[in-house]
């Protein structure tokens, strides 16, 4: 899924998102995933990518499926935050180690 946010005709904005399957021993078979989101420096705080990842999730739902996922940094407190402020919660933790 690519979705585009136009304001007057120019792009201010987009969303990248993909449904991800999983083998048949999880209790969820896919969900959607949020790659990437992205507003221009002069429309942000404005909505934009808030309306982008509400249009993802229904997207996400016409497909059946139970789960809209979007991941940050640990460390971003502002990504963290505007994912919590749009009913997203921690499910799962992810560990990297830098080679």
């Amino acid at each position: 899924m690519c979705l585009i946010a136009d304001v007057n005709g120019g792009i201010v904005g987009f969303l990248v998102g993909t449904v991800l399957e999983r083998p048949g021993v999880f209790m969820d078979p896919g969900y959607g995933y949020v790659s990437d989101v992205y507003v221009v420096a002069t429309h942000r705080r404005r909505g934009v990518r808030e309306a982008l990842v509400e249009e993802a999730l229904r997207g996400f739902g016409f497909r059946h499926l139970s789960r809209g996922r979007l991941q940050t940094d640990a460390k971003n407190l502002l990504g963290l935050n505007f994912r919590r402020s749009l009913g997203f919660e921690t499910t799962v933790h992810t560990m990297d180690k830098l080679l």
